[in-house]
């Protein structure tokens, strides 16, 4: 899974997994972990999320990470950590710092 070597992430709370979640087209989440791919891309862990990795045959979710304004382009779950990682496009500098521990709004895009 991404982070730093030695930490570990807890698993990201599936919200479309429940009756409930199915529903759902935002959420608030905490940053837990990013990772600046290359210069457009990175990977985003968050504690929670209302998007739909994909896999089994399912394709992705799309969405939004505001107020960044970051574009969720593809959602991947380790199924074995159960950890989901969200990749953006983004237009932000690698020296940007996400606030570590404040909520951002997640909303679903429809496709």
């Amino acid at each position: 899974t991404m982070g730093d070597a030695g930490k570990s992430l807890p698993p990201t709370e599936l919200i479309y997994m429940t009756y409930g979640g199915n529903f759902c087209f935002e959420c608030e989440s905490k940053v837990l972990d990013v990772k600046f791919v290359d210069k457009e891309t990175v990977q985003i862990v968050l504690d929670r999320t209302v998007l739909h990795a994909q896999g089994g045959g399912q394709p992705t979710d799309t969405g939004t990470i505001a107020p960044s304004n970051i574009k969720v382009s593809k959602v991947l779950l380790d199924r074995e950590t159960g950890v989901a990682v969200h990749s953006a496009l983004h237009h932000l500098p690698p020296s940007y710092q996400y606030v570590w521990g404040i909520r951002y709004k997640l909303q679903w895009t429809l496709n």
